[in-house]
């Protein structure tokens, strides 16, 4: 399993959220962490997870934080605007940050779908319903999509799949919760809606980092110098 100390996971999360409010043009953020989870906290929501909870998830409540919620929206000016549209053709604006769902909302089959739903199924397809009812919804992406892990496969620290709400496309997108927020920190956390990650998506499906505008994206998201500096 992928070495992750979540402690700077989550001092990487504020960091780059604070240094957001120095970017160009209107930048709409907020900064809300919160400690990590009390140990009788989490013996109780291990009583939802059959196996008990994840150890990366569980990593992450214990020793980074227990919610994370650090949303940001930006739109650009001048220059930046045009460097913004080189990566996001056609778009004015971003948006993303580390935002999960409460800790004691998530635990598998936290999706609410039903296996049995004819409807569902014939909308999402048998294994996307599948998925849905599985996972642990750990996201949601804003769009009626979500992001979740798939206790179906590596139980110590599950694959992240994305959860699409209106057709038969959902995916494993990472194969793994600690590789999924290490490459999400190289992609300044964007999104993660499908039209933001898109372009780093590679044949297999995967979040594929080794890509030039990676570097942009890091470049443009770091100001050079503080908005109010005289």
């Amino acid at each position: 399993m992928l070495e992750m100390d979540f402690k700077e996971l989550i001092c990487e999360v504020r960091t780059f959220s604070e240094r957001l409010r120095d970017l160009s043009g209107e930048v709409e953020l907020s900064i809300e962490i919160a400690p990590p989870i009390e140990d009788a906290r989490i013996a109780q929501y291990e009583k939802r997870w059959p196996k008990g909870i994840p150890n990366s998830l569980r990593e992450l409540w214990t020793t980074g934080s227990e919610q994370i919620n650090c949303p940001y929206a930006w739109t650009p000016l001048d220059g930046d605007q045009q460097r913004l549209e080189r990566i996001f053709e056609g778009q004015d604006s971003i948006y993303g940050g580390v935002r999960f769902n409460s800790s004691e909302s998530i635990f598998p089959g936290n999706s609410g779908y039903d296996q049995n739903d004819r409807d569902f199924e014939y909308t999402l397809g048998k294994e996307g319903l599948s998925l849905w009812c599985r996972s642990a919804v750990i996201l949601d992406v804003g769009n009626g999509d979500c992001l979740g892990l798939d206790i179906k496969e590596d139980y110590d620290d599950p694959p992240v799949v994305y959860l699409v709400h209106d057709d038969d496309s959902s995916s494993v997108i990472s194969k793994s919760f600690k590789k999924f927020l290490s490459d999400w920190a190289q992609l300044s956390f964007i999104g993660p809606e499908y039209w933001l990650l898109d372009y780093w998506i590679d044949q297999d499906g995967f979040i594929d980092i080794d890509k030039y505008k990676t570097s942009e994206l890091a470049v443009l998201l770091t100001p050079s110098k503080p908005k109010y500096e005289a």
